[in-house]
């Protein structure tokens, strides 16, 4: 919900020292084109293992599938009510 009110389609993310690659992956997931560079070449390895067969709209399936059940599951913990009581001038 957070990306839905952006557009990031023709945006594009560099990344000259990835490592892991979380922020080549995240950028690619909403949209961007993406670029990385690491001095590591195991890093560059991870990184091309995990973004050469993604298939973004099983992804996005799956996410939502999972974000179902989950609020299904443990939502109640994560709403919250104000408990203080609004204080008027009168």
């Amino acid at each position: 919900m957070f990306y839905e009110s952006n557009d990031l389609a023709g945006c594009h993310v560099a990344d000259p020292f990835m490592g892991g690659g979380t922020p080549i992956l995240e950028a690619n997931r909403v949209g961007c084109d993406v670029t990385g560079f690491d001095i590591n070449p195991m890093s560059y390895w991870i990184v091309k293992q995990e973004i050469e067969h993604l298939d973004l709209d099983a992804y996005a399936k799956t996410a939502e599938s999972l974000r179902k059940t989950l609020e299904k599951e443990i939502g109640q913990f994560y709403r919250t009510q104000c408990t203080q009581k609004e204080h008027s001038n009168d």
